[in-house]
């Protein structure tokens, strides 16, 4: 794919990153297909680039952020990764009916904690769908949390 800045001349202070935010897609849905086909979670390397202006883009397509300081960690939290959606299961025969892990902790009185990224509507649908034809799989729909105490906090949201 050709940049559309060669043929083109744009005053720009220096210095400065000039990025094609439709190469960085292209990118992105090459790693995605990675991850489609090998089943794997691909994460983003803030140390390696912390150009958060793409951050909504690069989202859409990978799992998350490896971060070495707690600044990186932040931003990773902050900018890449979206809400999630907690299911909270009390029934082990339900869990097993669906072959989904966690009825062995519900057996032993804890709680299994089903942690979804989201994931919006569409796909939140679809992920209900596939739990309806047991089609779920820890790692690649959700993490499995378990215990006898769960505490969540949530942010506040600011606009």
């Amino acid at each position: 794919m050709q940049s559309k800045l060669r043929n083109t001349q744009y005053a720009i202070d220096t210095p400065a990153f000039v990025v094609d935010a439709d190469l960085v897609r292209k990118n992105c849905k090459i790693l995605a297909s990675v991850k489609e086909r090998t089943g794997c979670k691909i994460l983003l390397a803030l140390k390696g680039f912390a150009m958060w202006p793409l951050f909504p883009v690069i989202r859409e397509y990978l799992d998350g952020v490896c971060a070495s300081s707690p600044w990186e960690a932040r931003l990773g939290r902050e900018r890449i990764e979206r809400s999630p959606n907690l299911f909270v299961a009390v029934s082990a025969f339900q869990l097993e009916e669906f072959g989904i892990e966690g009825a062995e902790a519900i057996r032993a009185g804890q709680f299994a904690l089903l942690v979804a990224p989201d994931c919006g509507r569409f796909m939140l649908v679809w992920k209900a769908l596939r739990v309806a034809m047991s089609g779920v799989r820890e790692g690649r729909d959700y993490t499995l949390v378990t215990g006898r105490n769960v505490t969540v906090s949530m942010r506040r949201r600011t606009s």
